[in-house]
């Protein structure tokens, strides 16, 4: 008797396996070597106009406000955006205190607000900020979309803040950020990875950060060895991955994966 695993499934999870051993492996061990690879890493526009408006920044005693977006830790989907986007705001603000600039974040979630709160304090600390220097996280509302935009809205019309960073899980109400932004500071960089906000991306200018961008805009702002390592092991994945689809290609083109690819579907029930 055999014991049908229906498609892909055990392939899939055995290639899983694989890919996550490697994304947790290669990096261990190039950091443990001491020498991560060296990475050919495009230029990201938008992250280098990012450091020369800081600079400006610090330059006419203004304010940075950051947010890492309207997602949560539990919610489906969003996670891996909120993460980032907390991972873009403390290496932005780390930046923005190591040149003397206040910064501001607005969060939408509380358990995001204590990790924001956090995360600037770490970062004022390693910057070597004086004690001073404004450091805030506010929490404008809990889960509401539009509460938030409105509160995030209030906070862009402050007159002494003139930089905008809006990086993480964004939807629609992107758009009321973007135009309120675009009247109100003199700079601002937006990503998002989210179906719903990207669209918008484009019309705040030629500097954004778009779906994948967003999660490797931490290792560009703070390029350390782990992170490095981090990066060349996905560049690895994907030529892993592209390697097993060429063959799988030519696999059906030959018309004989059936017989190669039997084992790994079928298996005799105990």
């Amino acid at each position: 008797m055999r014991l049908n695993f229906g498609g892909a499934t055990l392939p899939a999870l055995l290639l899983l396996m694989l890919l996550v051993g490697m994304l947790l492996g290669l990096p261990l061990l190039w950091v443990r070597r001491g020498r991560p690879p060296t990475l050919l890493r495009r230029s990201l526009r938008a992250l280098d106009a990012l450091r020369a408006a800081l600079h400006h920044t610090a330059e006419m005693g203004e304010t940075l406000h950051i947010s890492p977006g309207i997602g949560t830790f539990v919610q489906g989907g969003r996670a891996a955006e909120t993460l980032a986007g907390l991972e873009v705001a403390s290496s932005v603000a780390e930046e923005a205190f190591s040149l003397g600039v206040p910064a501001i974040a607005s969060t939408n979630d509380a358990l995001v607000h204590i990790a924001a709160h956090q995360l600037l304090e770490r970062a004022k600390e390693r910057a070597g900020a004086p004690a001073e220097l404004e450091a805030r996280a506010l929490w404008l509302a809990q889960q509401e979309r539009m509460a938030y935009a409105a509160g995030a809205l209030d906070l862009l019309s402050r007159p002494d803040v003139q930089a905008n960073v809006l990086v993480g899980a964004f939807d629609e109400e992107l758009l009321l950020l973007l135009d309120a932004g675009a009247r109100e500071v003199r700079y601002q960089l937006l990503g998002a990875a989210a179906p719903a906000g990207v669209p918008f991306l484009p019309v705040s200018g030629e500097e954004f950060l778009l779906g994948e961008e967003i999660f490797v805009a931490g290792a560009y702002l703070r390029p350390r060895p782990g992170r490095l390592a981090g990066l060349a092991a996905q560049d690895v994945i994907r030529l892993v991955l592209l390697g097993l689809i060429v063959v799988g290609v030519v696999l059906v083109s030959l018309g004989g994966p059936g017989r190669l690819l039997q084992p790994l579907f079928w298996m005799p029930a105990p």
